[in-house]
């Protein structure tokens, strides 16, 4: 249903505010859409500060409401255009899921992955094998410390967190042994 309008979107290159929790109906995220398929979105997200907070991968169907030209968004893309925020829309593939994280893999960044809908970051590390159908992840804890290794179904993903604020200290703590 929001495919069209996400096409939309990311081809004006707008700033947008997405609504996906239906828990919460006060929450949204706020980001340039970098790509769609039928399946899934990417947000390059922005902080309420107007800084790059790493790209997010969401089911397009988990959206209710989208919304643009708001004047918290103009407050964004003025501190945005500030501090010369910078985003790029490098996904291309109809394949995001894969696509994003192979993009993980490459650049060695932390990512956070929902399954199954849970609401919850279920396997939080560095995707370190994908196939056509799983993947495995080299489990980073809050420490930095490495803790196991998951192997998950592509199919059974949700959600992934690239690049966030909230991962990018865990990524220096492993770094700094």
């Amino acid at each position: 249903m929001f495919t069209e309008e996400l096409n939309r979107i990311k081809k004006q290159g707008k700033l947008v505010s997405i609504y996906t929790n239906r828990n919460d109906t006060c929450k949204f995220i706020a980001g340039y859409v970098i790509g769609v398929n039928k399946q899934d979105f990417i947000l390059a997200l922005i902080t309420p500060d107007g800084e790059y907070d790493g790209f997010l991968l969401k089911e397009v169907d988990s959206i209710y409401k989208i919304v643009e030209d708001e004047l918290y968004l103009g407050r964004l893309l003025k501190l945005v255009s500030i501090k010369q925020t910078k985003v790029e829309s490098i996904f291309k593939s109809n394949d995001l899921k894969n696509e994003l994280l192979e993009f993980a893999q490459k650049h060695h960044r932390i990512v956070s992955i929902e399954l199954i809908n849970s609401g919850y970051d279920d396997c939080i590390g560095f995707v370190n094998l994908i196939n056509e159908t799983m993947c495995k992840v080299q489990v980073i804890n809050e420490f930095g410390i490495p803790d196991g290794i998951s192997t998950i179904m592509k199919s059974d993903i949700t959600q992934i967190s690239y690049d966030d604020t909230d991962n990018r200290p865990r990524k220096l703590l492993y770094e700094s042994k």
